[in-house]
C-alpha cells in the first residue's frame, strides 16, 4: 500500500495541539482580563487625578480669592481712613469758618436806630453835644427808657426841596437796648412832645434795595395792597 504523501497524525500530536490551543485561549482571556483591568485602572487613575486637580484648583481659587479679598479690605480700610481724616478736616474747617463768621457777625451787629421827624435846631451846629442830649431826652422822657445809653448821633442832610427834618442816626450801646427802643416806639404816639416823631431800625443799604425791589414786584403784580415788605421779606397783611 502506497503512501498518500501526508504524514499520519498521531494521538500525541493531537494532545499537543489541543494543549497549545488551550494555552492560546487562556492567554487570550488573560490578555482580555488584563486589558479590562488596565482600562479600569487607567479610568480610576484619571478619576483620582481629576479629583485631585479639582481639589487643588479649588484650593488655589479659594486662596486667590481670600488673598484678593484681604487686599481689597486693606485698600478699603485705607481709603475709609483717608476719607475720615478729610471729613474731620472739613468739619474742623467748617466749624472754624462758622465760628469766625459768628464772631464777625457779632462784631458787625447793627446797633443803629433811625429817628424821623425830630425837629432841627440851630444849636445842633454850634454845640457838638446838643444833638446827643436831645436824643437822650427823647429816649428817657419820650420812650421812658432810663437804662438805654446812646453812644453816638449824627443828623443826615435832606435832599434839595425836602422840607422835612433830616433823619437822625443814633448808635445804641447794646443789641438788648436797641430791642427795647424799637419795642417801645409806639409810646411816642401818646407823647404831646414826640407824637410826630418815630423810630425804626437802621436798614442796611443792600436790604433797602431789596425792599424796594420787592415793593416794585408787588406793585407790578397788583398785590401791594395785600402784602407788606419788612426787613427784606414779604408778609401778607393782616386785616381786622
Amino acid at each position: 500500500m502506497k503512501s498518500s504523501g501526508h504524514h499520519p497524525v498521531s494521538l500525541s500530536d493531537t494532545v499537543t495541539f489541543n494543549a497549545l490551543a488551550n494555552m492560546i485561549t487562556n492567554l487570550t482571556e488573560s490578555l482580555n482580563n488584563l486589558g479590562s483591568r488596565l482600562e479600569k485602572r487607567i479610568s480610576d487613575i484619571e478619576g483620582n487625578v481629576e479629583k485631585r486637580l479639582t481639589v487643588k484648583f479649588n484650593t488655589v481659587i479659594n486662596d486667590r480669592v481670600k488673598g484678593e479679598v484681604a487686599k481689597l479690605k486693606a485698600e478699603i480700610t485705607t481709603e475709609v481712613s483717608e476719607y475720615k481724616d478729610k471729613v474731620e478736616t472739613l468739619e474742623k474747617s467748617y466749624a472754624e469758618i462758622i465760628t469766625s463768621k459768628c464772631d464777625k457777625t457779632v462784631q458787625k451787629q447793627n446797633l443803629n436806630i433811625i429817628v424821623k421827624n425830630l425837629p432841627v435846631e440851630h444849636r445842633e451846629k454850634t454845640e457838638k453835644t446838643f444833638l446827643k442830649s436831645k436824643v437822650t431826652a427823647l429816649i428817657k422822657d419820650g420812650l421812658k427808657l432810663a437804662n438805654v445809653s446812646v453812644k453816638d448821633v449824627v443828623r443826615k442832610q435832606t435832599y434839595a426841596g425836602n422840607n422835612k427834618p433830616g433823619i437822625v442816626v443814633i448808635g445804641i450801646e447794646s443789641l438788648e437796648q436797641k430791642k427795647l427802643v424799637l419795642k417801645s416806639k409806639k409810646v411816642l404816639m401818646n407823647s404831646s412832645k414826640y407824637s410826630r416823631v418815630y423810630t425804626e431800625n437802621d436798614v442796611p443799604y443792600e436790604q433797602r434795595i431789596n425792599n424796594i425791589n420787592n415793593r416794585t414786584i408787588l406793585g407790578a403784580l397788583g398785590k401791594d395792597n395785600d402784602f407788606v415788605v419788612k426787613s427784606g421779606l414779604i408778609f401778607k397783611k393782616k386785616y381786622n
